[in-house]
């Protein structure tokens, strides 16, 4: 599985703004302009065909300080329809709220007006620089577009992985640059985290895994049963797995709790125990280097396979928690399906 960026849009720095009466009305809305564009660019990826561009403002005016999502839509995605219903009713918007939203909407162009080309780029700037940071040093978003890591992971969730979890290497920056080895603040995976990290073929794919062996560890997969330093791991089956999204026809799995050896629990899928990866050479991880391995068993590309053995630090963070999913439902043409495609039960979900 690897994973790609999208968006979504809260509103929570425009409040910080608004809170700060130190600052000139000016001041707030350069502030307010600078840090909405910031969030887009955190959230959107920078080669991603979704173009947006957005503006904040405080409405003071006939609202005391209650904040409004100001906006042009260039082109705009699904993702961030979908992302806009949810967090619409944190910024003051809501769907029966639509005509004032259509008079904030209607001044978008008079305030263009008013800016000149020089405010414009400024504030571009400042947004890619705050951006740049936060994806950079603090936390980066993530969409699952393949299903190795069910159940843990589905198909159309959304997550953040920290950034400052395991220090900083050269794949924590843009593009690889600067291009250094080793890591800065360095601290270490766990066995049983969820991690990103750059497919070590390219250097450049992200990929999403569990970490299964560490440095030194010997791996192996006997008749589908994990075998980590010679001892075979515990696991407890739940019930059985349905994958119906995503998918032409459904496919039924068998689900287990899997304890690794220092006590952390997690999910697993098989489909059996005796398909291709079921049975395996025995795995020594080298030094520096974490075996990976995918919560779907038998529908994994990982390190018993093309993957091989991940460098440290090729690791970019830890996935910490879930913002946004959807299901397959979502048909474009039809608004209804987009509030239906939500999964609500699974916003904000922590991953373990």
């Amino acid at each position: 599985m690897y994973a790609s960026t999208s968006l979504v849009v809260p509103y929570f720095i425009n409040m910080v703004s608004a809170s700060v009466s130190i600052l000139s009305r000016e001041a707030r809305a350069a502030f307010n302009r600078a840090a909405s564009l910031a969030v887009i660019f955190i959230m959107d990826s920078f080669n991603s065909l979704t173009i947006i561009v957005l503006y904040a403002d405080c409405a003071e005016r006939n609202y005391g300080c209650q904040c409004f999502l100001r906006g042009k839509i260039s082109f705009y995605s699904l993702e961030f329809l979908l992302a806009f219903i949810i967090f619409s009713a944190y910024s003051g918007l809501s769907l029966g709220n639509m005509q004032r939203f259509e008079m904030i909407m209607e001044n978008i162009e008079e305030k263009k007006k008013e800016e000149s080309w020089g405010e414009t780029f400024r504030t571009v700037i400042y947004a890619i620089i705050i951006a740049g940071c936060i994806r950079t040093f603090l936390f980066e978003p993530f969409k699952i577009p393949s299903g190795s890591m069910y159940p843990t992971l589905e198909i159309g969730d959304f997550l953040f992985v920290s950034k400052y979890t395991y220090g900083y290497s050269r794949y924590s920056f843009p593009f690889g640059k600067p291009a250094f080895e080793g890591r800065i603040w360095q601290d270490l995976p766990e066995r049983g985290d969820v991690v990103v990290f750059k497919y070590p073929g390219d250097n450049k794919t992200d990929y999403i895994k569990r970490v299964i062996g560490l440095p030194g560890d010997t791996v192996q997969m006997k008749n589908g049963r994990l075998f980590i330093n010679g001892e075979m791991t515990q696991r407890q089956e739940v019930s059985k797995y349905v994958i119906d999204e995503y998918t032409i026809l459904p496919m039924t799995y068998t689900e287990y709790v899997e304890t690794l050896p220092n006590g952390r629990q997690h999910r697993i899928l098989e489909a059996s125990d005796d398909k291709s990866t079921d049975n395996t050479v025995e795995f020594k991880v080298p030094e520096n280097h974490y075996f990976m391995m995918g919560d779907n068993r038998d529908n994994s590309n990982d390190s018993r396979k093309d993957v091989g053995f991940v460098p440290l630090d090729n690791i970019e963070g830890k996935a910490r928690f879930l913002f946004y999913s959807h299901d397959d439902s979502v048909v474009w043409y039809n608004p209804i399906s987009w509030i239906m495609a939500i999964r609500w039960n699974r916003l904000f979900n922590t991953i373990k």
